[in-house]
């Protein structure tokens, strides 16, 4: 959710100045297509990191499962974008423990 809001972010951000007219523009400019395109970029970018904070009422049982569902679905994720382009995926690179 945080890459989305970054995403539309950067997108209204770069018509800084024009207004809010030009700002409602590009946002009805987004389509499923470019929001897609830009899910994969990010699956793609070697750099990603994925970090998760619990705090309040929440066991570190729940918080390390939720961690580890996370984890596995950018994995799959990354793995069916990587393979689509014919590149191998090392997953051990990708990968880190949990840290309570």
């Amino acid at each position: 959710a945080d890459t989305q809001a970054m995403y539309f972010r950067d997108l209204l951000m770069s018509s800084l100045g024009g207004g809010i007219e030009k700002s409602l523009v590009a946002a009805e400019s987004i389509t499923l297509e470019s929001l897609k395109q830009q899910h994969k970029r990010i699956l793609m970018d070697a750099d990603k990191e994925l970090e998760c904070l619990f705090s309040g009422n929440v066991s570190e049982k729940d918080a390390k499962s939720f961690f580890e569902n996370a984890s596995d679905i950018v994995k799959k994720a990354t793995e069916r974008e990587v393979s689509k382009g014919g590149v191998t995926f090392d997953s051990a690179r990708y990968v880190q423990p949990w840290i309570p």
